[in-house]
């Protein structure tokens, strides 16, 4: 079987660093230490930009492109890491990540790991691939596993402009409702809750056995069936749950509540997407989202 296993696909802000934490605790998976590797988004037409895109040596290391800037940021800290904490294995997995060219081959290589542990990535910006995207990673990865985590996209939209003042320190939060309505409204997040494309993109592609849908609500409520399914899913043992207890909430947004008109307004935009997954997933979560917003703005 060819290697990565898995891959997680987002949504982004909808828990996918809780699911990559369960997922690194099992004995029996290897992940890389880098979370988002993001190879497959690194044609600069994406949304989502990527470090990985094409450009030498120079402009790696000296460009003021805000990709490379961070390719050397992560560069520096990956290199701080392993002179805190010498580790040979990490070394030579971080120098092929870094130092060598991106490609097929080289993104399989870094799967290639000792034992015979189940491998994946979890990249949410991965959802935002094409139909040309999604067929290129079946044809390098014809036995991949995809899962797809879905959350209320009012809920996430917030949560991203929350997430997004904590990590850049500004002030987005008490900008005006116009502005913030503008913000909400950048296809880099609209596209990201466009839940039906990305999940008939992947369905046309792969077989039942391969794309599993969950659900951010499970987290919360149930996390040990969330682990279930997903532990199942790509084929590692459950009877290792009651060793994994790691429940608490990971890379938080700040907690500020959501003003009233931006709830109307983001009502307004999703609330057809969400009647419209209510119908693909009758008696689940989608409905809940669509009575718990009718009473947040009716109360």
């Amino acid at each position: 079987m060819s290697k990565p296993d898995f891959l997680g696909i987002g949504a982004a802000r909808s828990g996918t660093t809780w699911l990559s934490a369960q997922l690194q605790q099992h004995p029996n998976v290897w992940m890389p230490r880098r979370k988002e590797l993001h190879y497959f988004t690194r044609d600069p037409s994406y949304l989502s930009s990527s470090y990985l895109k094409e450009g030498g040596w120079i402009n790696r290391l000296f460009s003021f492109d805000p990709d490379f800037k961070k390719f050397r940021y992560n560069l520096i800290k990956a290199m701080g890491r392993n002179i805190v904490s010498p580790n040979s294995q990490q070394l030579s997995w971080d120098l092929k990540y870094y130092f060598r060219k991106p490609g097929n081959m080289w993104y399989k290589s870094l799967f290639d790991v000792p034992g015979e542990k189940v491998t994946g990535e979890i990249t949410p910006a991965y959802g935002l691939l094409n139909d040309q995207g999604v067929k290129e990673v079946v044809e390098l990865l014809p036995d991949i596993k995809v899962f797809f985590i879905l959350r209320d996209p009012i809920e996430r939209a917030w949560s991203t402009i929350r997430y997004h003042e904590k990590r850049y320190g500004k002030k987005l939060t008490d900008m005006s409702t116009q502005d913030i309505k503008d913000y909400l409204s950048y296809a880099a997040i609209t596209e990201r809750s466009n839940y039906e494309m990305v999940i008939e993109r992947w369905e046309k592609i792969l077989p039942d056995n391969q794309f599993l849908v969950l659900w951010y609500d499970q987290i919360v409520e149930e996390p040990n069936t969330i682990r279930k399914s997903l532990f199942d899913f790509v084929g590692i043992s459950t009877e290792l749950l009651s060793d994994i207890t790691e429940n608490k909430q990971v890379n938080a947004s700040l907690d500020k509540t959501m003003p009233s008109e931006i709830r109307e307004y983001l009502v307004g935009e999703y609330k057809a997407s969400i009647e419209s997954l209510a119908r693909r997933y009758p008696n689940s979560y989608p409905e809940r989202w669509l009575s718990q917003q009718a009473e947040c703005i009716n109360s």
